[in-house]
């Protein structure tokens, strides 16, 4: 159940965000998950055995996830009460959790660090390019325009 539910956690944590207009309904296999990743960071932070710090990365990102499908929020509460009277977890597993959670975190991390740096190499690249003006005078008018 232990190794289920790491693997669980891992799956979700690490699972990207989808782009569809119309969100895909949420199959009871993936309640289970969600539960139990949900119920499996309130426990972990509740035993000390991660940081509240961490556990709240880790909920944002699952509730970030969940938000991608189309869900019954009543059924997944009930999901949710079940999961908190049967789920036990040790040092061990909070540990593979905390580790899942920084990994995504990391990810993150690193993914808009490249846009930020991706965003400053075509902004210096713009401001590299030589600028030409070429301007018309017609009349009382003059037209410049800059390639």
């Amino acid at each position: 159940m232990k190794k289920t539910i790491a693997i669980l956690l891992g799956g979700i944590l690490l699972q990207g965000c989808t782009s569809t207009v119309e969100k895909p309904k949420l199959a009871e296999n993936q309640y289970n998950s969600f539960s139990a990743a949900l119920v499996a960071v309130q426990k972990c932070v509740a035993s000390g055995y991660i940081s509240p710090e961490t556990g709240a990365f880790g909920r944002t990102y699952t509730i970030e996830s969940l938000n991608t499908w189309n869900f019954d929020s009543q059924l997944m509460d009930g999901y949710i009460k079940r999961d908190f009277a049967n789920i036990q977890l040790s040092q061990a597993d909070c540990n593979t959790l905390a580790m899942s959670i920084v990994e995504k975190r990391n990810q993150l991390a690193a993914r808009n660090e490249q846009m930020r740096q991706n965003a400053e190499a075509q902004r210096d690249l713009e401001n590299s390019m030589p600028k030409n003006t070429t301007c018309n005078t017609i009349g009382t008018q003059t037209f410049c325009n800059s390639y």
